[in-house]
């Protein structure tokens, strides 16, 4: 075989390939209609909210209270955490300040202070698992 007899071949195949058969997409149609026919309807990724808190929600004057209570928080030491806070916690924090005259930081350590006061098992729990940590080293 030559190289131009090679070349023709190449291109009548081209040619073939290219050029719409009927057969071949009366055939195409099917498969994508089995595939459509087939294919399972989408999995939702929703994941029912947890509620967090089952108290009733704060009157007015516990309210004010409560805000006073933060306000007031001494906040001792100078260690800085760099942390993420989710987006639709991130707008309510930034205008804490302008809108009560609450830090972030002093709202951030009252809210850790009450949360464990409320849960003082967890700083045992975080106890026990650093022992057992160091305990396999």
């Amino acid at each position: 075989m030559t190289m131009q007899s090679i070349k023709a071949l190449t291109a009548q195949v081209r040619q073939e390939r290219d050029k719409p058969n009927e057969q071949n997409s009366l055939q195409v149609e099917k498969t994508t209609d089995l595939k459509k026919e087939e294919s399972p309807p989408p999995i939702k990724n929703e994941q029912p909210k947890k509620e967090l808190s089952t108290r009733p929600a704060p009157s007015d004057s516990d309210l004010d209270k409560l805000i006073n209570a933060i306000r007031e928080l001494k906040v001792n030491g100078s260690k800085k955490m760099l942390i993420r806070i989710d987006d639709k916690h991130s707008a309510i924090l930034g205008h804490l300040k302008n809108a009560l005259d609450i830090d972030v930081t002093q709202f951030i350590n009252f809210l850790l202070d009450d949360f464990m006061e409320r849960y003082p098992d967890i700083k045992t729990e975080i106890k026990n698992s650093l022992k057992n940590s160091l305990k396999d080293l």
